[in-house]
């Protein structure tokens, strides 16, 4: 039971670890969306990536409960939010910079 449940968290925070780049997708195909399903896609992606983290943070608590599943998810997450922080703060300096 316990190997089950791990199992399905390792799966759920991989997945909230690959949905903003699945919505990444979106702007490498140049694909055109609307200003609202970006507003939309921008904090799905960020609010995905903190619940992954959480996700991984949770199942990485014990040492038993550690998998490779839930290491690549915590880096993942963690990568994607670091750089959500580091676009937020550039947008937020560019215009004291010019």
């Amino acid at each position: 039971m316990e190997k089950l449940k791990r199992n399905k968290l390792s799966a759920a925070a991989l997945i909230c670890g690959f949905i903003p780049l699945m919505s990444l997708l979106l702007s490498v195909f140049q694909i055109r969306t609307d200003d609202g399903i970006r507003l939309l896609l921008s904090g799905l992606n960020f609010v995905s990536a903190l619940t992954g983290l959480i996700l991984a943070g949770i199942g990485s608590r014990n040492t038993r409960t550690r998998s490779f599943a839930l290491t690549v998810a915590a880096l993942l997450c963690g990568s994607e939010l670091v750089l959500m922080i580091g676009f937020l703060l550039l947008a937020w300096m560019l215009p004291f910079l010019s």
